[in-house]
C-alpha cells in the first residue's frame, strides 16, 4: 500500500543518515523490559461500531541500540523486541457471533517488534544531566506475528506497520524510563465473517532500558 511504502522509504532514509554519520557518534546497547496497555477498536464502515473491545495488558522484552552525536542532540535508536499483546473481543454483542454462542474472543499474540526512532534528549543541564535528563523520540514500528491463540474467528496480517511517539528521563547516564503511544497504520486482524471489519492496534507502551 502507499502508506507501507512511505514507511519502508523513512526507514530506509534514517537508516542512510545513521550510516553517515557514525563515525564521530557514540554508540551503545540495552536491555528493554516493559508492559504494554492494548485496544483494538472495531469498525466497519466509517466510525460504525459494532462490538465492545476491552483494554488487555502485555509486556515487553528484547534489545536496544542508540546512536547519538555529539554537539547537536540528536539520534537515532532501533529495537529488536517481543510483545506480548492480548487483546479481547465481545463478539456476542452483534447476532452474527451470539447466534452461534460465542460470547467474547480473548486473544493472546506474540509478536516481534523492531522499532526505529529519532531521539532528541536535552542534556544542557549545568551538569544536572550526569544524574538526569529528559528525552523524546518518535518514528516507525514494523510488527511481526510469529504466533497467536484465539477461538477461530480471526484471520490475522502477518506483518503489520505503526507510528508511534513518547518521552522519558534517563537516570544516571544507565537507565531510561519512557512511555509512548502507537498508532497502527496497517490492521493487525480483521473477524472471519465479516471480512472488511479490520482491526487496527492502539497501544500505550512503559518501558524500562538499561544500558552497558
Amino acid at each position: 500500500t502507499q502508506t507501507m511504502k512511505k514507511i519502508f522509504s523513512t526507514i530506509v532514509i534514517m537508516l542512510s543518515l545513521v550510516m553517515a554519520m557514525t563515525a564521530n557518534a557514540e554508540s551503545r546497547w540495552g536491555i528493554v523490559a516493559g508492559a504494554n496497555i492494548n485496544s483494538f477498536p472495531a469498525y466497519q464502515r466509517g466510525d460504525y461500531k459494532l462490538y465492545d473491545t476491552g483494554t488487555s495488558v502485555g509486556g515487553t522484552l528484547g534489545i536496544n541500540g542508540e546512536i547519538f552525536f555529539p554537539g547537536i542532540g540528536m539520534g537515532v535508536d532501533g529495537s529488536l523486541l517481543y510483545d506480548f499483546t492480548p487483546a479481547t473481543l465481545q463478539l456476542g454483542q452483534r447476532e452474527i457471533w451470539a447466534s452461534q454462542g460465542i460470547v467474547e474472543e480473548k486473544m493472546k499474540m506474540h509478536v516481534l517488534e523492531i522499532p526505529l526512532n529519532l531521539k532528541y534528549r536535552y542534556i544542557n543541564l549545568n551538569g544536572i544531566e550526569n544524574k538526569i535528563y529528559p528525552f523524546v523520540f518518535g518514528g516507525p514500528s514494523i510488527n511481526i506475528l510469529l504466533a497467536h491463540s484465539d477461538g477461530g474467528n480471526m484471520k490475522y496480517t502477518t506483518t503489520s506497520l505503526g507510528m508511534h511517539v513518547g518521552f522519558g528521563v534517563e537516570l544516571m547516564r544507565k537507565m531510561q524510563i519512557s512511555v509512548s503511544h502507537e498508532w497502527g497504520l496497517s490492521q493487525s486482524f480483521k473477524t472471519i465473517l465479516l471480512e472488511d471489519n479490520a482491526h487496527k492496534l492502539r497501544t500505550w507502551h512503559i518501558r524500562y532500558t538499561y544500558f552497558f
